[in-house]
């Protein structure tokens, strides 16, 4: 039997950031396997309000930096959290007012974390009274000040906005975390020109450096794209799967580690190494009981938006499976550990849900009754939500299902071949 080549969409968090360094390097940039979701749309719409040339081409996009001036009117970051807390972080020493806003999901996540260490730099940016969105960005009084701060709570998107904000301030900003959380920022910032020091769970950069356009920059495939397929696979017990040119940066792949704990056979091929590793993720044909798994608090950070499709694996597997110091999930796009619970006590699924996570007892042939969902919009519920269909002999009807296009627009076209992923 051979192996099926599957691809997914350019990675989401390294398209925006990519995108945001391009606007504000000293050459234009080609970005080629840019994400082509509304997320980074979103980002693409900011950056335009603010000034920078951006070409949409069929098969790369073109960034011509220019100096960003004060937008017409006011950014819409549309359900972004990732484009508005990276823009407040870049906005906050400019010379001119603005405002980030998005969609009613977005204005219920907190911004309060982002606020406070930028106006310990001397920015003046003021978020709502309950800490959530719009943010709005007042001009720079002074030049920003570096800044040694530790995040208390674990955020990929806090530490990226503290480190542009360091990119127009005065001395070395330094950013500490408890957890380890995605590097993509420190990595691309480095393919820019930038001198990024890492040392254990600290970051640090100097501020006033310009940044220089490597010219050309092709955005491997989305790993948290590729765990929904490839657990799609393994509930279907589709023949074996190759995911290929998927980025393989360890906080990415952590998904990888716990399917290999709960007994999955997955191997990983490296297939090029720069900025990111690049390779395939291959699955291989599964016929054997998969194992249940406990996920605690240390692993979140590199699971938060995998969580939901390993949640429909863990309804699949015999015994039960914990998700415990989950406390981010409920802070998504939705409550993820409330959704989640909703969707599988509707469907069928035995679970438990706990103030930081939930506990699901599985069965190994477990089938899903039919009826309807509410993804409340959350494009990662829209899909897990999917995979529960690949378990049911009746439709599921999913509320929100067209939010898959946030991130992976082809999503349910893909969820819909695994049959013609086996090669008899």
């Amino acid at each position: 039997m051979s192996i099926k080549s599957i691809f997914v969409p350019g990675d989401k968090s390294i398209s925006h950031r990519v995108l945001i360094l391009s606007a504000i390097a000293d050459r234009p940039t080609v970005i080629r396997n840019l994400n082509r979701g509304e997320d980074v749309g979103s980002t693409i719409k900011v950056l335009r309000g603010l000034g920078a040339r951006i070409e949409q081409k069929r098969d790369f996009v073109l960034v011509t930096p220019r100096p960003f001036s004060k937008p017409k009117s006011v950014l819409d970051c549309g359900n972004s959290g990732t484009t508005m807390r990276l823009m407040a972080g870049l906005l906050a020493s400019s010379q001119f007012p603005s405002e980030l806003s998005g969609d009613r999901s977005l204005l219920a996540r907190p911004m309060e974390r982002v606020v406070i260490p930028i106006n310990k730099m001397g920015g003046r940016i003021q978020c709502s009274q309950d800490g959530n969105g719009p943010i709005k960005i007042l001009p720079a009084l002074v030049p920003l000040k570096a800044i040694d701060y530790k995040i208390p709570v674990p955020s990929a998107q806090v530490k990226g906005a503290i480190l542009l904000a360091g990119l127009g301030a005065d001395g070395k900003t330094t950013v500490t975390e408890k957890i380890a959380t995605r590097n993509h920022t420190e990595l691309w910032l480095r393919s820019f020109g930038v001198g990024v020091e890492v040392c254990g769970l600290k970051v640090s950069l100097n501020g006033g450096v310009r940044l220089k356009s490597p010219g050309e920059v092709t955005v491997p495939g989305d790993p948290t794209a590729a765990a929904y397929l490839a657990i799609a696979a393994l509930i279907t017990r589709a023949g074996s799967i190759k995911i290929e040119n998927v980025a393989l940066n360890p906080g990415r792949i952590r998904w990888v580690e716990i399917l290999r704990g709960m007994g999955a056979d997955i191997d990983l091929e490296l297939i090029a190494s720069g900025v990111e590793d690049i390779g395939n993720i291959v699955i291989h044909n599964f016929n054997k009981g998969l194992k249940p798994v406990e996920i605690n608090a240390h692993l979140i950070p590199d699971l938060i938006d995998e969580i939901p499709a390993l949640a429909v694996l863990m309804a699949r597997v015999e015994g039960t499976s914990i998700v415990r110091g989950a406390m981010e999930l409920r802070v998504k796009e939705s409550d993820r550990v409330k959704v989640i619970y909703e969707g599988f006590r509707r469907l069928g699924i035995d679970i438990d849900m706990f103030d930081d996570g939930f506990s699901i007892k599985g069965g190994g042939n477990i089938l899903l009754r039919g009826g309807r969902v509410n993804s409340y919009g959350d494009h990662r519920m829209a899909m897990a939500f999917g995979l529960c269909n690949l378990m049911s002999d009746r439709s599921i009807y999913i509320n929100g299902k067209n939010s898959v296009v946030i991130s992976f627009p082809g999503f349910f076209r893909e969820l819909n071949r695994p049959k013609n992923w086996i090669d008899t």
